[in-house]
Protein backbone atom coordinates (compact mmCIF):
# COMPACT_ATOMS: atom_id res chain seq x y z
CA UNK A 1 0.00 0.00 0.00
CA UNK A 2 1.42 3.18 -0.88
CA UNK A 3 2.41 5.62 2.17
CA UNK A 4 1.35 8.38 0.44
CA UNK A 5 -2.06 7.64 -0.76
CA UNK A 6 -2.65 5.63 2.78
CA UNK A 7 -1.71 8.93 4.26
CA UNK A 8 -4.41 10.77 2.13
CA UNK A 9 -7.04 8.28 2.20
CA UNK A 10 -6.97 8.48 6.10
CA UNK A 11 -7.54 11.87 5.97
CA UNK A 12 -10.28 12.28 3.26
CA UNK A 13 -13.64 12.73 4.20
CA UNK A 14 -16.71 10.69 2.69
CA UNK A 15 -15.80 12.78 -0.74
CA UNK A 16 -16.24 11.28 -4.60
CA UNK A 17 -12.10 11.68 -4.27
CA UNK A 18 -11.94 9.50 -2.00
CA UNK A 19 -14.08 6.60 -3.53
CA UNK A 20 -11.59 7.22 -6.76
CA UNK A 21 -8.50 7.37 -4.57
CA UNK A 22 -9.77 3.55 -2.76
CA UNK A 23 -10.42 2.64 -6.38
CA UNK A 24 -6.76 3.49 -7.69
CA UNK A 25 -5.07 2.38 -4.79
CA UNK A 26 -6.73 -1.41 -4.91
CA UNK A 27 -5.79 -1.40 -8.54
CA UNK A 28 -9.12 -2.46 -9.40
CA UNK A 29 -10.71 -3.34 -12.85
CA UNK A 30 -12.56 -0.88 -14.95
CA UNK A 31 -15.79 -2.35 -14.19
CA UNK A 32 -15.49 -1.96 -10.38
CA UNK A 33 -14.29 1.74 -10.57
CA UNK A 34 -17.29 2.85 -12.80
CA UNK A 35 -19.39 0.44 -9.91
CA UNK A 36 -18.01 2.85 -7.26
CA UNK A 37 -19.00 6.06 -8.99
CA UNK A 38 -22.29 5.15 -10.08
CA UNK A 39 -23.12 4.40 -6.31
CA UNK A 40 -21.47 7.37 -5.32
CA UNK A 41 -23.74 9.50 -8.11
CA UNK A 42 -26.62 7.17 -6.35
CA UNK A 43 -25.28 8.48 -2.93
CA UNK A 44 -25.68 12.16 -3.73
CA UNK A 45 -28.79 12.11 -5.77
CA UNK A 46 -30.28 10.04 -2.81
CA UNK A 47 -32.39 11.49 0.28
CA UNK A 48 -32.12 10.75 3.45
CA UNK A 49 -33.92 7.22 4.52
CA UNK A 50 -37.58 8.31 5.79
CA UNK A 51 -36.76 6.04 9.41
CA UNK A 52 -39.22 7.35 11.76
CA UNK A 53 -37.84 6.06 14.39
CA UNK A 54 -34.15 6.94 13.87
CA UNK A 55 -32.58 10.50 14.45
CA UNK A 56 -30.15 10.79 11.50
CA UNK A 57 -29.69 14.14 12.52
CA UNK A 58 -26.46 13.70 14.40
CA UNK A 59 -24.72 11.96 11.71
CA UNK A 60 -22.20 14.86 10.33
CA UNK A 61 -20.50 12.79 7.38
CA UNK A 62 -18.48 15.71 6.62
CA UNK A 63 -16.28 14.61 9.87
CA UNK A 64 -15.84 11.31 9.43
CA UNK A 65 -12.99 9.36 7.62
CA UNK A 66 -13.47 7.29 4.29
CA UNK A 67 -10.38 4.81 5.20
CA UNK A 68 -8.68 3.97 8.73
CA UNK A 69 -5.82 1.92 8.42
CA UNK A 70 -5.57 -1.86 10.02
CA UNK A 71 -3.77 -2.02 13.51
CA UNK A 72 -2.82 -5.50 14.04
CA UNK A 73 -1.79 -5.38 17.39
CA UNK A 74 -5.28 -3.70 18.31
CA UNK A 75 -7.09 -6.73 16.58
CA UNK A 76 -5.57 -9.06 18.94
CA UNK A 77 -6.13 -7.82 22.05
CA UNK A 78 -10.03 -6.96 20.55
CA UNK A 79 -10.31 -10.60 19.55
CA UNK A 80 -9.48 -11.78 22.92
CA UNK A 81 -11.82 -9.60 24.47
CA UNK A 82 -15.22 -10.19 22.27
CA UNK A 83 -17.85 -11.83 23.50
CA UNK A 84 -17.35 -14.85 21.10
CA UNK A 85 -13.42 -15.13 20.48
CA UNK A 86 -14.40 -18.51 18.23
CA UNK A 87 -11.96 -20.52 19.82
CA UNK A 88 -13.86 -23.59 18.65
CA UNK A 89 -12.03 -25.39 15.44
CA UNK A 90 -12.41 -23.27 12.41
CA UNK A 91 -12.39 -24.34 9.08
CA UNK A 92 -11.15 -20.76 8.24
CA UNK A 93 -11.28 -17.11 9.49
CA UNK A 94 -10.33 -13.62 7.96
CA UNK A 95 -10.15 -10.75 10.02
CA UNK A 96 -10.85 -7.24 9.15
CA UNK A 97 -9.44 -4.26 11.39
CA UNK A 98 -10.77 -0.60 10.64
CA UNK A 99 -10.95 -0.71 6.70
CA UNK A 100 -8.94 -3.39 6.11
CA UNK A 101 -8.25 -7.19 5.74
CA UNK A 102 -4.84 -8.62 6.80
CA UNK A 103 -5.19 -12.79 6.32
CA UNK A 104 -2.37 -13.11 8.19
CA UNK A 105 -4.38 -12.03 11.37
CA UNK A 106 -6.81 -14.71 10.69
CA UNK A 107 -7.08 -18.29 9.99
CA UNK A 108 -6.23 -19.76 6.64
CA UNK A 109 -8.55 -22.00 4.84
CA UNK A 110 -8.74 -25.58 5.38
CA UNK A 111 -6.50 -27.14 2.60
CA UNK A 112 -8.91 -29.82 2.22
CA UNK A 113 -11.57 -26.82 1.07
CA UNK A 114 -9.45 -24.92 -0.66
CA UNK A 115 -8.39 -28.02 -2.89
CA UNK A 116 -12.20 -28.59 -3.75
CA UNK A 117 -12.74 -25.10 -4.70
CA UNK A 118 -13.67 -23.27 -2.39
CA UNK A 119 -12.71 -19.46 -2.13
CA UNK A 120 -12.52 -17.49 1.45
CA UNK A 121 -11.07 -14.34 1.06
CA UNK A 122 -11.67 -10.65 1.07
CA UNK A 123 -13.87 -8.94 -1.23
CA UNK A 124 -10.82 -6.80 -2.52
CA UNK A 125 -8.84 -9.85 -3.60
CA UNK A 126 -12.17 -11.63 -4.91
CA UNK A 127 -13.05 -8.49 -7.73
CA UNK A 128 -9.12 -9.79 -8.85
CA UNK A 129 -9.03 -13.30 -9.02
CA UNK A 130 -12.35 -14.31 -9.36
CA UNK A 131 -14.38 -11.22 -11.11
CA UNK A 132 -16.88 -13.62 -13.31
CA UNK A 133 -18.12 -14.35 -9.81
CA UNK A 134 -18.15 -11.04 -8.38
CA UNK A 135 -18.95 -9.42 -11.25
CA UNK A 136 -22.67 -11.57 -11.46
CA UNK A 137 -23.68 -11.24 -7.82
CA UNK A 138 -22.35 -8.06 -6.75
CA UNK A 139 -25.08 -5.52 -6.18
CA UNK A 140 -27.11 -7.01 -9.07
CA UNK A 141 -29.62 -9.62 -7.66
CA UNK A 142 -29.90 -9.25 -3.97
CA UNK A 143 -29.08 -5.84 -2.92
CA UNK A 144 -29.36 -2.69 -5.24
CA UNK A 145 -27.79 0.09 -4.96
CA UNK A 146 -30.57 2.53 -5.04
CA UNK A 147 -31.95 0.45 -2.32
CA UNK A 148 -31.09 3.53 0.39
CA UNK A 149 -28.14 6.19 0.62
CA UNK A 150 -26.81 3.76 3.31
CA UNK A 151 -26.48 0.77 0.78
CA UNK A 152 -25.52 3.47 -1.60
CA UNK A 153 -22.13 4.33 0.16
CA UNK A 154 -21.24 1.10 0.72
CA UNK A 155 -21.38 0.24 -2.59
CA UNK A 156 -19.05 3.20 -3.20
CA UNK A 157 -16.72 3.10 -0.61
CA UNK A 158 -16.36 -0.64 0.76
CA UNK A 159 -12.62 -1.75 1.74
CA UNK A 160 -11.54 -5.01 2.82
CA UNK A 161 -14.85 -7.35 3.03
CA UNK A 162 -15.26 -10.85 2.59
CA UNK A 163 -16.08 -13.31 -0.47
CA UNK A 164 -16.84 -16.49 -0.31
CA UNK A 165 -17.90 -19.61 -2.61
CA UNK A 166 -18.44 -22.80 -1.27
CA UNK A 167 -18.68 -25.62 -5.40
CA UNK A 168 -21.98 -27.31 -5.53
CA UNK A 169 -21.80 -30.57 -3.17
CA UNK A 170 -19.42 -29.17 -0.53
CA UNK A 171 -19.85 -30.02 2.67
CA UNK A 172 -17.61 -28.00 5.36
CA UNK A 173 -18.11 -29.08 8.87
CA UNK A 174 -16.06 -26.56 10.79
CA UNK A 175 -17.52 -22.85 10.61
CA UNK A 176 -15.74 -20.22 8.78
CA UNK A 177 -15.94 -16.79 10.25
CA UNK A 178 -15.52 -13.32 9.30
CA UNK A 179 -14.74 -10.64 12.31
CA UNK A 180 -14.35 -6.72 11.93
CA UNK A 181 -12.38 -5.07 14.56
CA UNK A 182 -13.25 -1.50 14.99
CA UNK A 183 -10.41 0.36 16.13
CA UNK A 184 -10.28 4.30 15.32
CA UNK A 185 -12.80 6.50 17.04
CA UNK A 186 -14.30 8.69 13.99
CA UNK A 187 -14.01 6.38 11.34
CA UNK A 188 -16.89 5.31 9.12
CA UNK A 189 -16.66 1.21 7.80
CA UNK A 190 -18.44 -0.24 5.25
CA UNK A 191 -17.63 -3.65 5.02
CA UNK A 192 -19.45 -5.84 2.44
CA UNK A 193 -19.68 -10.00 2.78
CA UNK A 194 -20.63 -11.45 -0.81
CA UNK A 195 -21.66 -15.05 0.49
CA UNK A 196 -22.41 -17.75 -2.42
CA UNK A 197 -23.37 -21.51 -1.29
CA UNK A 198 -23.52 -23.86 -4.41
CA UNK A 199 -25.85 -26.59 -5.26
CA UNK A 200 -26.50 -29.17 -2.57
CA UNK A 201 -23.94 -27.59 -0.43
CA UNK A 202 -23.46 -27.00 3.71
CA UNK A 203 -21.45 -24.53 6.00
CA UNK A 204 -21.91 -22.83 9.31
CA UNK A 205 -20.20 -18.86 8.69
CA UNK A 206 -19.92 -16.32 11.72
CA UNK A 207 -19.91 -12.76 11.18
CA UNK A 208 -18.63 -10.55 13.54
CA UNK A 209 -18.57 -7.02 14.60
CA UNK A 210 -16.37 -5.94 17.75
CA UNK A 211 -14.81 -2.55 19.05
CA UNK A 212 -11.64 -1.90 21.13
CA UNK A 213 -11.01 0.54 23.46
CA UNK A 214 -13.94 3.57 24.59
CA UNK A 215 -14.87 4.52 21.20
CA UNK A 216 -16.24 2.73 18.17
CA UNK A 217 -16.50 3.81 14.63
CA UNK A 218 -18.45 6.63 14.19
CA UNK A 219 -20.72 4.92 11.20
CA UNK A 220 -21.00 1.29 10.31
CA UNK A 221 -22.81 0.57 7.29
CA UNK A 222 -22.87 -3.31 6.51
CA UNK A 223 -24.20 -4.96 3.26
CA UNK A 224 -24.47 -8.89 3.21
CA UNK A 225 -25.75 -10.68 0.39
CA UNK A 226 -26.59 -14.58 0.37
CA UNK A 227 -27.21 -16.65 -2.20
CA UNK A 228 -28.53 -19.92 -1.43
CA UNK A 229 -28.32 -22.35 -4.59
CA UNK A 230 -30.78 -25.52 -4.79
CA UNK A 231 -30.45 -27.83 -1.85
CA UNK A 232 -27.85 -25.67 -0.35
CA UNK A 233 -27.75 -25.60 3.63
CA UNK A 234 -26.97 -22.17 5.05
CA UNK A 235 -26.13 -21.60 8.67
CA UNK A 236 -25.55 -17.77 9.28
CA UNK A 237 -24.68 -16.37 12.65
CA UNK A 238 -24.01 -12.55 13.18
CA UNK A 239 -22.69 -11.58 16.43
CA UNK A 240 -23.16 -7.08 16.66
CA UNK A 241 -21.06 -5.92 19.89
CA UNK A 242 -19.38 -2.26 18.50
CA UNK A 243 -19.05 -0.09 21.38
CA UNK A 244 -22.04 1.90 22.31
CA UNK A 245 -20.87 5.20 20.62
CA UNK A 246 -21.40 3.45 17.76
CA UNK A 247 -24.39 4.27 14.88
CA UNK A 248 -24.56 0.62 12.38
CA UNK A 249 -26.82 0.18 9.61
CA UNK A 250 -27.16 -3.32 8.33
CA UNK A 251 -29.20 -4.19 4.90
CA UNK A 252 -28.95 -7.86 4.64
CA UNK A 253 -30.61 -10.34 1.93
CA UNK A 254 -30.57 -13.36 1.46
CA UNK A 255 -32.04 -15.22 -1.84
CA UNK A 256 -32.84 -18.59 -1.08
CA UNK A 257 -33.38 -21.54 -4.74
CA UNK A 258 -35.43 -24.44 -4.66
CA UNK A 259 -35.26 -26.68 -1.82
CA UNK A 260 -32.49 -24.70 0.11
CA UNK A 261 -32.56 -24.15 3.75
CA UNK A 262 -31.01 -21.44 5.98
CA UNK A 263 -31.24 -20.85 9.58
CA UNK A 264 -30.18 -17.01 10.25
CA UNK A 265 -29.30 -15.67 13.84
CA UNK A 266 -28.86 -12.06 14.29
CA UNK A 267 -27.30 -11.53 17.74
CA UNK A 268 -27.31 -7.51 18.79
CA UNK A 269 -25.92 -6.11 21.51
CA UNK A 270 -23.63 -3.39 20.73
CA UNK A 271 -23.84 -0.02 19.07
CA UNK A 272 -25.72 3.28 20.50
CA UNK A 273 -27.89 3.14 17.67
CA UNK A 274 -28.29 0.07 15.64
CA UNK A 275 -30.89 -0.78 12.43
CA UNK A 276 -30.40 -4.22 11.42
CA UNK A 277 -32.51 -5.15 7.66
CA UNK A 278 -32.61 -9.14 7.69
CA UNK A 279 -34.53 -9.90 4.52
CA UNK A 280 -34.86 -13.58 3.46
CA UNK A 281 -36.85 -13.87 -0.23
CA UNK A 282 -37.83 -17.27 -0.66
CA UNK A 283 -38.06 -17.61 -4.09
CA UNK A 284 -38.09 -20.85 -5.47
CA UNK A 285 -40.58 -24.07 -4.34
CA UNK A 286 -39.86 -26.07 -1.20
CA UNK A 287 -37.26 -23.47 0.44
CA UNK A 288 -37.09 -23.07 3.95
CA UNK A 289 -35.89 -20.38 6.32
CA UNK A 290 -35.66 -20.11 10.31
CA UNK A 291 -35.24 -16.35 11.33
CA UNK A 292 -33.87 -16.06 15.67
CA UNK A 293 -33.07 -12.60 16.93
CA UNK A 294 -31.31 -12.36 20.17
CA UNK A 295 -31.01 -8.76 21.78
CA UNK A 296 -30.05 -7.03 24.62
CA UNK A 297 -30.25 -3.42 25.69
CA UNK A 298 -29.12 -1.63 28.28
CA UNK A 299 -28.10 2.76 28.62
CA UNK A 300 -29.81 4.56 26.30
CA UNK A 301 -29.18 1.96 23.40
CA UNK A 302 -31.56 2.26 19.97
CA UNK A 303 -31.98 -1.31 18.38
CA UNK A 304 -34.34 -1.63 15.51
CA UNK A 305 -34.72 -4.62 13.71
CA UNK A 306 -36.50 -4.78 10.24
CA UNK A 307 -37.53 -8.20 9.08
CA UNK A 308 -38.76 -9.61 5.57
CA UNK A 309 -39.62 -12.98 5.20
CA UNK A 310 -41.13 -13.05 1.40
CA UNK A 311 -42.52 -16.05 -0.16
CA UNK A 312 -42.40 -15.71 -3.70
CA UNK A 313 -43.15 -19.13 -4.50
CA UNK A 314 -45.34 -21.79 -3.31
CA UNK A 315 -44.55 -24.77 -0.82
CA UNK A 316 -42.21 -22.51 0.93
CA UNK A 317 -41.91 -21.93 4.61
CA UNK A 318 -40.62 -19.73 7.53
CA UNK A 319 -40.50 -19.36 10.84
CA UNK A 320 -39.09 -16.38 12.98
CA UNK A 321 -38.51 -15.92 16.59
CA UNK A 322 -37.11 -12.71 18.01
CA UNK A 323 -36.35 -11.74 22.09
CA UNK A 324 -35.04 -8.54 23.48
CA UNK A 325 -34.45 -7.81 26.88
CA UNK A 326 -33.67 -4.23 28.01
CA UNK A 327 -33.22 -2.36 30.88
CA UNK A 328 -32.49 1.43 32.18
CA UNK A 329 -33.16 3.54 29.33
CA UNK A 330 -33.17 1.10 26.47
CA UNK A 331 -35.49 1.24 23.53
CA UNK A 332 -36.00 -1.42 20.58
CA UNK A 333 -38.33 -1.52 17.81
CA UNK A 334 -39.12 -4.62 15.90
CA UNK A 335 -40.81 -4.23 12.20
CA UNK A 336 -41.37 -7.61 10.79
CA UNK A 337 -43.21 -8.56 7.83
CA UNK A 338 -44.58 -11.91 6.36
CA UNK A 339 -45.71 -10.94 2.61
CA UNK A 340 -46.71 -13.91 0.41
CA UNK A 341 -46.91 -13.08 -3.35
CA UNK A 342 -50.02 -13.90 -5.41
CA UNK A 343 -49.50 -17.47 -7.05
CA UNK A 344 -47.68 -18.84 -3.45
CA UNK A 345 -50.08 -21.37 -2.55
CA UNK A 346 -49.07 -23.56 0.32
CA UNK A 347 -47.25 -21.13 2.22
CA UNK A 348 -45.79 -21.45 5.87
CA UNK A 349 -45.21 -18.59 7.91
CA UNK A 350 -44.88 -17.49 11.76
CA UNK A 351 -43.36 -14.40 13.19
CA UNK A 352 -43.29 -13.94 16.68
CA UNK A 353 -41.22 -10.90 19.10
CA UNK A 354 -40.84 -11.16 22.50
CA UNK A 355 -39.64 -8.53 24.83
CA UNK A 356 -38.94 -8.58 28.00
CA UNK A 357 -38.60 -5.07 30.31
CA UNK A 358 -36.32 -5.16 32.93
CA UNK A 359 -37.14 -1.09 34.34
CA UNK A 360 -39.98 0.82 34.06
CA UNK A 361 -37.67 3.57 31.92
CA UNK A 362 -37.13 1.18 28.79
CA UNK A 363 -39.41 0.71 25.92
CA UNK A 364 -39.85 -1.76 23.09
CA UNK A 365 -42.27 -1.24 19.90
CA UNK A 366 -43.13 -4.58 18.31
CA UNK A 367 -45.09 -4.46 14.65
CA UNK A 368 -45.71 -7.44 12.97
CA UNK A 369 -47.38 -7.34 9.79
CA UNK A 370 -49.00 -9.32 7.33
CA UNK A 371 -49.16 -8.81 3.48
CA UNK A 372 -51.31 -11.90 1.83
CA UNK A 373 -51.93 -11.64 -1.84
CA UNK A 374 -52.42 -15.71 -2.01
CA UNK A 375 -56.03 -17.72 -0.95
CA UNK A 376 -54.32 -21.46 0.65
CA UNK A 377 -51.82 -20.17 2.91
CA UNK A 378 -51.08 -20.86 6.97
CA UNK A 379 -49.64 -17.14 8.32
CA UNK A 380 -49.66 -16.14 11.71
CA UNK A 381 -48.01 -13.30 14.07
CA UNK A 382 -47.72 -12.49 17.57
CA UNK A 383 -45.97 -10.00 19.64
CA UNK A 384 -45.62 -9.17 23.71
CA UNK A 385 -44.21 -6.36 25.45
CA UNK A 386 -44.10 -6.95 29.16
CA UNK A 387 -42.14 -7.32 32.48
CA UNK A 388 -40.89 -10.33 34.49
CA UNK A 389 -43.76 -12.51 35.42
CA UNK A 390 -44.24 -11.75 38.87
CA UNK A 391 -45.39 -15.08 39.65
CA UNK A 392 -42.34 -16.60 38.11
CA UNK A 393 -40.04 -14.34 40.43
CA UNK A 394 -42.24 -15.30 43.42
CA UNK A 395 -41.68 -19.16 42.88
CA UNK A 396 -37.97 -18.23 42.68
CA UNK A 397 -37.81 -16.53 45.92
CA UNK A 398 -40.24 -18.57 47.33
CA UNK A 399 -37.51 -21.27 47.31
CA UNK A 400 -34.71 -18.93 48.88
CA UNK A 401 -33.43 -17.57 45.62
CA UNK A 402 -32.12 -14.28 46.00
CA UNK A 403 -33.91 -11.50 44.01
CA UNK A 404 -30.78 -10.37 42.18
CA UNK A 405 -30.35 -14.06 40.90
CA UNK A 406 -34.41 -15.02 40.46
CA UNK A 407 -34.17 -12.05 37.99
CA UNK A 408 -31.30 -13.05 36.06
CA UNK A 409 -32.19 -16.38 36.04
CA UNK A 410 -35.79 -15.57 34.47
CA UNK A 411 -33.84 -13.51 31.83
CA UNK A 412 -31.90 -16.00 30.93
CA UNK A 413 -34.42 -18.60 30.30
CA UNK A 414 -36.34 -15.91 28.59
CA UNK A 415 -33.49 -16.27 25.95
CA UNK A 416 -33.18 -19.97 26.03
CA UNK A 417 -35.50 -20.67 23.05
CA UNK A 418 -33.26 -18.60 21.10
CA UNK A 419 -29.99 -19.64 22.66
CA UNK A 420 -30.71 -23.68 22.05
CA UNK A 421 -30.94 -23.44 18.63
CA UNK A 422 -27.50 -21.56 18.00
CA UNK A 423 -25.47 -24.54 16.10
CA UNK A 424 -22.07 -23.07 18.45
CA UNK A 425 -21.90 -24.31 21.73
CA UNK A 426 -19.06 -21.77 22.32
CA UNK A 427 -21.31 -19.12 21.25
CA UNK A 428 -24.04 -19.83 23.11
CA UNK A 429 -22.01 -20.17 26.29
CA UNK A 430 -20.20 -16.53 25.43
CA UNK A 431 -23.73 -15.07 25.23
CA UNK A 432 -25.40 -16.58 28.12
CA UNK A 433 -21.81 -15.04 30.29
CA UNK A 434 -22.10 -11.56 28.38
CA UNK A 435 -25.82 -11.42 29.81
CA UNK A 436 -25.30 -12.76 33.03
CA UNK A 437 -22.34 -10.60 33.95
CA UNK A 438 -24.00 -7.50 32.50
CA UNK A 439 -27.00 -8.61 34.74
CA UNK A 440 -24.14 -7.75 37.83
Amino acid sequence: MEERTLELLTRQGITRGAVEELSRLNDEPEWLRKMRLLAWSIYESSPVPPWKRIDLSSIHLDELTAFAPGEKPVADVAVANSIFSGDEARGGRIVQTNSVVDETLGSPLDPSLSMKGVVFTSLEKAAATHPEMVRKHLFVDAVKLTENRFVAMNGALWGGGMFLYVPPFTEITSPLQYTLIAAQSGAALFPHLLIIVGEGSSLTFVDQSATIGADGPALASQVVEIFANPGAQVNYVSVQEFSRTAKNFALKRAILSRDSRMIWTEIGVGSKVSRVSAEAILRDPGSEVQLLGLYFGQGEQRLEYDTLQLHAAPHTKSDLLYKGALREKAHSVFNGLIRVERGAQRTDAYQANRNLLLSNTSRADSLPTLEIEANDVRCTHGATVGPIDPDQLFYLLARGIERETAEKLLVLGFYEAVLQKIPLEELREAIRNYIERELE
